[in-house]
């Protein structure tokens, strides 16, 4: 066999395998948005019977949208076999790990939270080749083992900044996270740019997003937590979060 008949193979065979990975992620992606429509009917449908609803619509809060393009991505750049493939598999399948076992836990810790941040976080800079403006200041990083939150909590404030802040589209956006534990009081902050088009009313922060992590946190941390989102200067916006852990 010569090198161009084993090089023909090596990309058959290539092509093969990343088909098949995309065929499970198209089921699993099927799978979520099929749950995700059918969570957010039954929040509007059964009104005052929405404690569990809201869990399961955080488990499914994934934007089918971008997990749908970054399939087509993936199917895009098989063709031509390289790493920046390859990663994209790994990262989604990461990030499609946590959503269908992580999330459905009653807590997960931190750095199991952050890690699926950080597998979004990939995915969106492979999308755009490493460019994006996304800041992480992780500080008492030791506590991350540690420490355990009810799942997709931080995810959803995270998936609201890549949304509304432009990244990607807008060469000005970024997005900065911070954590940081003092005295046993969780601090968690996200920053982001808002495209000077978008008014606030259009940012969709106010979503049932947000209003089902209001639930969780009030489940979890009644009296013990401060949440809030607000514009600041120069079209920047920000989330924060504290928790008392104590007790």
């Amino acid at each position: 066999m010569n090198f161009s008949e084993t090089l023909s193979n090596t990309n058959f065979l290539f092509n093969v395998y990343t088909a098949q990975g995309i065929v499970i992620l198209v089921a699993s992606f099927l799978g979520i948005t099929k749950d995700k429509f059918l969570i957010e009917q039954n929040v509007v449908d059964l009104g005052e019977q929405k404690e569990q609803l809201y869990f399961d619509l955080l488990k499914s809060k994934m934007n089918p949208h971008f997990l749908l393009n970054t399939l087509n991505n993936i199917y895009a750049n098989s063709f031509i076999p390289s790493g920046k493939t390859s990663d994209s598999i790994l990262q989604l399948s990461k990030l499609l790990q946590y959503i269908i076992y992580d999330s459905g836990k009653e807590r997960i810790s931190l750095a199991q939270e952050f890690s699926s941040i950080h597998s979004l976080t990939m995915l969106y800079q492979l999308k755009y080749d490493n460019q994006l403006n996304i800041d992480f200041d992780i500080r008492n990083e030791e506590t991350l083992e540690l420490i355990e939150i009810p799942p997709s909590v931080f995810l959803t404030f995270f998936e609201n900044a890549l949304k509304h802040s432009g990244i990607g589209l807008d060469p000005n956006s970024f997005i900065k996270v911070i954590y940081a534990i003092n005295d046993r009081d969780l601090f968690f902050e996200i920053i982001n740019s808002v495209p000077e088009k978008k008014a606030l009313g259009e940012t969709g922060y106010y979503g049932l997003g947000n209003e089902a992590i209001t639930q969780i946190l009030e489940k979890y941390y009644p009296g013990k937590y401060i949440l809030s989102s607000e514009m600041i200067e120069n079209n920047r916006y920000k989330t924060t979060l504290k928790i008392d852990l104590n007790g």
